[in-house]
């Protein structure tokens, strides 16, 4: 008997790999979105929980509940941190493949949460700027560790690649969303508020959050990459991923970073010709330079991990990993030289140490690009976290408590040495004091209490200043007798006019012209000032400081040294300086018409 065969099967089409195009449709298909909102609700509960927490604590606000300020500010860090921290506990468990230990995680994040929120609410003062930088620092690392898979051996660079693409898809459909959703609403409401009078800011406001608020987050985390799929397209090193953004990186942000590493390597060579010291400044204009830089090297790593870009541009992205890093060490050593510099010279705050913890950091990063043959991005980013974190979260270890101990510290000695021995002074007292130092000494002791001081908190000066008005510099020099203001304007009050046009001459100009910190008398007392090329001016100086501020005057002819067909009529004058020190008027601002024949 026979048997006939049936001829076999084309092998299955392997299936395509998930684009923009199918994320946009199912984006606004109903069935599709209420299908993968019950997968996130299996996915992620506890995240899923505080997400629905922090939409009934935003309505809150909407329907007008009065939230005491500590217990409003309590529960809202409390709330976000535990979005942030369940979230990232279910990402990494799922890539660790920790199984039951997710339980663990989740335990811990919800104690943490619990702790943090009496910790903030049993607080007697408000938050702090150390409290701020600490939980900005916990922000970040959450993000960070959000961003990027966990740098273990088993995460190829494809992957790591391939995971933070589809979770920068997953922030931006969930931003298209957020825009496209609040728009609508928008839209019928304002057009039912104009047809029909109907208007309630209390019920637009609720659907408004959770339309274009609570539904794009949940819509985002629908797009979270699972790690097993993920697995799968990294195998593929034809599929492509990210392409735009690799695109993007390459057509725009490296050229521009090209360009600005030019210009900070002339100002370096600037530097050399004249020997001087870079300006402060450049710290954080290398800072920039070497965020986009790392951004860059991120960006073109979606050339290097297809096979399907061109061999061009794969050879125009290896050379850029390669040479990149090694031209952000000379620029590396500039900075390292304007912020140790300013921390001698100026002494210790938070921002300076953060700065310097950035540099040397960078310098390991910028020799691991460079020697690594793989470079893992994901590594560089959790040492970033991993640092940021370890000096800022730590109580009265981190560099906001020491920064503002070393400022306190220096305050302190500066007031001991004009003077003061017990403290706390009186507010009267301080500015007593600070009114018979000379002026560079005067503005740094101004300069730092108004910096140590919060405009709620002052627990910083509280030791220092019994006072509990918020301590600004401006108003503790209001005072201050070595500074010396004289603003001189024309009269223009005086009966009958009196026109300072003179006559035989063919042209006029309206002219300002200003000087500051570097404007003094020469040999024989005169103040001479350059009003435009050639054209000197003989400034009487003496006799206007003899005017009281603010008084006025008609316009006043000023010699003009050398130019016997030119006169000067001063309508304005500023005169600012400290008496105190070598030269009296050192910033002086005139203004006037020049006349010539």
């Amino acid at each position: 008997m026979e048997t006939s065969s049936l001829p076999p099967l084309p092998p299955a089409a392997p299936e395509p790999h998930s684009s923009n195009g199918g994320k946009l449709r199912a984006l606004f298909s109903p069935a599709a979105l209420k299908k993968e909102i019950r997968q996130v609700a299996v996915r992620f509960p506890v995240t899923l929980v505080f997400v629905a927490l922090l939409s009934v604590y935003a309505i809150t606000f909407v329907w007008d509940v009065k939230w005491p300020d500590d217990l409003a500010v309590s529960v809202g860090i409390s709330l976000s941190l535990g979005a942030l921290m369940s979230l990232a506990a279910y990402v990494w468990n799922e890539f660790l493949c920790f199984g039951r230990r997710q339980t663990l995680w989740l335990g811990a994040t919800v104690a943490f949460v619990t702790v943090n929120f009496f910790y903030l609410y049993n607080r007697a003062a408000h938050l702090s700027f150390v409290d701020g930088i600490g939980y900005a620092a916990a922000y970040t690392a959450l993000v960070v560790a959000l961003l990027f898979l966990p740098a273990v051996r088993r995460s190829t660079v494809r992957l790591q690649w391939l995971y933070s693409v589809a979770i920068l898809e997953a922030i931006a459909m969930a931003l298209l969303l957020s825009f496209v959703l609040g728009t609508f609403c928008s839209l019928v409401f304002g057009t039912l508020n104009l047809l029909f009078g109907l208007s309630d800011f209390k019920i637009v406001g609720t659907l408004g959050i959770l339309l274009a608020g609570t539904l794009p987050v949940v819509a985002g985390l629908c797009y979270i990459p699972r790690f097993d799929a993920l697995a799968d397209v990294a195998a593929d090193e034809k599929a492509v991923a990210g392409h735009g953004i690799s695109v993007f990186t390459k057509n725009v942000l490296l050229p521009l970073a090209v360009v600005y590493i030019l210009i900070l390597y002339l100002y370096g060579l600037k530097i050399l010709i004249t020997f001087n010291l870079p300006d402060g400044y450049v710290s954080w204009m290398v800072i920039g330079l070497v965020s986009v830089t790392l951004l860059i090297v991120y960006g073109l790593q979606g050339f290097v991990c297809s096979t399907s870009a061109k061999a061009e541009t794969r050879r125009l992205a290896q050379l850029a990993l390669r040479c990149l890093p090694a031209l952000l060490f000379p620029l590396l050593v500039l900075m390292s030289v304007a912020i140790f510099y300013r921390i001698n010279q100026y002494g210790v705050t938070p921002s300076r140490l953060y700065v310097a913890t950035f540099n040397v950091w960078a310098y390991f990063v910028v020799a691991y690009l460079f020697f690594a043959a793989r470079p893992r991005l994901n590594l560089v980013a959790s040492s970033f976290a991993l640092i940021f974190l370890l000096t800022s979260v730590i109580p009265h270890f981190n560099y906001c408590s020491w920064g503002l101990r070393a400022v306190h510290d220096k305050v302190e000695t500066e007031l001991r040495r004009a003077g003061a021995e017990d403290f706390p002074l009186s507010y009267g007292q301080l500015t007593d004091l600070i009114n018979t130092l000379p002026r560079d000494r005067a503005e740094s002791i101004a300069t730092d209490l108004s910096w140590l001081d919060e405009w709620d908190n002052h627990s910083a000066v509280s030791d220092l200043v019994a006072s509990d008005e918020t301590l600004y510099r401006w108003k503790l020099l209001d005072g201050y007798s070595g500074e010396d203001t004289r603003i001189i304007r024309v009269n223009k009050k005086v009966e009958p006019e009196v026109s300072p046009v003179p006559h035989a001459y063919s042209s006029v100009q309206y002219h300002t012209k200003w000087y500051y910190d570097d404007f003094a008398p020469d040999s024989s007392g005169r103040y001479k000032m350059e009003l435009i090329t050639d054209v000197w001016l003989d400034l009487p100086v003496d006799s206007l400081s003899q005017l009281g501020a603010e008084d006025e005057f008609r316009p006043v002819r000023v010699s003009v040294l050398d130019s016997p067909d030119a006169v000067f009529y001063m309508t304005e004058c500023t005169l600012n300086g400290d008496r105190t020190k070598s030269k009296p008027y050192s910033n002086i601002t005139v203004s006037g018409y020049l006349f010539r024949k």
